[in-house]
């Protein structure tokens, strides 16, 4: 084994130190063996506007015995990776301990120094050889896999199948590759020693991933009506609201962990109508932790453990907008509209010649009903993402204006009065049809209270 970087005379470059055999074989080690050091992961979710969301993940672990050890000016640190993120750009990362102090963290540079001495501590492993006996060559794939642009990713891993047969079959080796090639370690420096308890706090923003389909879509678009029919169905149901918006959340740290745990706080003007984790291997539903809760709360809690090495998982909630408030107006609104044409419809019928009234009246009419419909539109303090689950019945408010002043606008139009009737009779049948689609967006979608079998969860991630 490698000479330990604490037990050195005097201070090295800390980017020399990170990519020693000894580091690398002990990193490798405990992103490998989470359930051993890691107690638990918590996460909670906010949603911050209708695309991003503040995501803060709690860490509770216990130093192993192998954890790294770097020798700085100041004396030696700790080297823990404490999660795993998928690699995209970090906004608003912050992380501190359980006193609130701000912990380093190593840089993109450093990071993949680490990771790529981790990957040759594993390929050295699979060969049975030093990890300064590993082929130059591979030694610069890896390093691209670790932390190469996603075209210099891509062009490292299409190299495996020239790789030596015995790297493939350790799995160890290539589920360390798979993994850091889609994601990468948050490395911090801690001062602490073996066998100590402690417990890291971060945070970060991310843009969410919202997708439109309920679960059962694919089955009504195959077995009931055409794709294309089914699809713009689909389209407009979520437009309107009548089927929940669900938002996927990558959680690829779920199985580095021997508890892990995801809560979700709805937007305000928001409902969650259910919610979903699972966690395992694509390939084997059998290997699947999954857990559901039913919608209706404010907050939703998730819960899986010891989920199988080489896992990936994924968090869904799905969203509709609040029935209190602000969508209950509105569906009165749309109601009132309708019946008032409708008996407006029936009046002019039995009015005759009289229907025309005065152009005061109509004047009032005409200046009064925009001021109506704009105060019912306008919500300066709505919540983003409650403001995007209400853009379609912000539309059909706004067809269901253009049919009460265009009703209204037809009293002083001088038109003849059959063609008046008639006219008025089409703009109240429209507003009906409506009222009816907000009233559909009250009662649509409905809070889920059954959970989805297993198989049918896994086999849905699986499709992701």
């Amino acid at each position: 084994m490698a000479q330990d970087p604490a037990a050195a005379p005097s201070p090295v470059p800390i980017i020399t130190q990170l990519g020693v055999a000894a580091v690398g074989k002990g990193i490798f080690w405990m992103l490998n063996s989470g359930h051993e050091w890691v107690h638990r992961r918590s996460e909670t979710v906010e949603f911050h506007d209708r695309k991003t969301v503040t995501r803060t993940v709690t860490v509770e672990f216990t130093l192993p015995d192998v954890i790294p050890t770097l020798r700085l000016a100041s004396g030696p640190v700790r080297l823990v990776p404490v999660t795993l993120m998928d690699k995209h750009n970090l906004v608003h990362f912050e992380l501190r301990d359980e006193c609130g102090s701000a912990v380093p963290v190593l840089t993109a540079e450093e990071n993949t120094v680490v990771g790529t001495a981790a990957l040759v501590a594993a390929a050295a492993d699979a060969l049975s050889c030093a990890p300064q006996d590993v082929p130059e060559e591979l030694r610069l794939q890896l390093r691209g896999i670790a932390g190469g642009t996603r075209q210099q990713r891509l062009a490292c891993l299409a190299q495996r199948e020239h790789w030596d047969a015995r790297l493939e079959r350790a799995q160890a080796f290539s589920l360390m590759v798979d993994r850091l090639a889609a994601s990468f370690p948050v490395l911090v420096l801690l001062r602490a020693e073996p066998g100590d308890r402690r417990i890291l706090r971060f945070c970060y923003d991310e843009i969410v991933n919202i997708h439109e389909l309920e679960p059962d879509v694919e089955a009504l678009r195959q077995r009931w009506i055409g794709p294309k029919a089914a699809e713009l169905a689909v389209k407009v149901g979520a437009f309107v609201g009548w089927t929940a918006t669900a938002v996927e959340f990558s959680t690829p740290s779920a199985v580095d962990t021997q508890s892990f745990h995801f809560e979700v706080k709805a937007p305000d003007g928001a409902d969650i109508t259910q919610a979903s984790l699972a966690v395992g291997r694509r390939s084997s539903s059998r290997a699947y932790r999954h857990d559901w809760a039913p919608g209706g709360t404010p907050r939703v809690h998730l819960h899986v453990s010891r989920a199988a090495s080489g896992s990936s998982g994924a968090a869904r909630v799905w969203l509709r907008a609040s029935r209190r408030g602000w969508l209950a107006t509105a569906c009165f609104s749309a109601i009132v509209t309708a019946m008032v044409l409708l008996l407006g419809y029936l009046w002019l019928q039995s009015a005759g010649p009289t229907i025309h009234p005065s152009p005061a009246d109509a004047a009032a009419i005409l200046v009064a009903l925009p001021g109506v419909f704009a105060t019912m539109l306008a919500r300066p303090s709505e919540h983003a993402m409650a403001a995007t689950l209400l853009l379609g019945v912000r539309a059909l408010l706004i067809l269901d204006a253009l049919a009460a002043f265009a009703a209204a606008a037809l009293l002083v139009s001088g038109l003849p009065d059959g063609l008046v009737i008639r006219l008025w009779g089409g703009l109240a049948i429209a507003a009906g049809w409506l009222a009816a689609m907000v009233l559909l967006s009250m009662v649509f979608p409905r809070l889920r209270t059954k959970a989805p079998t297993i198989e049918t969860a896994a086999s849905s991630s699986s499709r992701r």
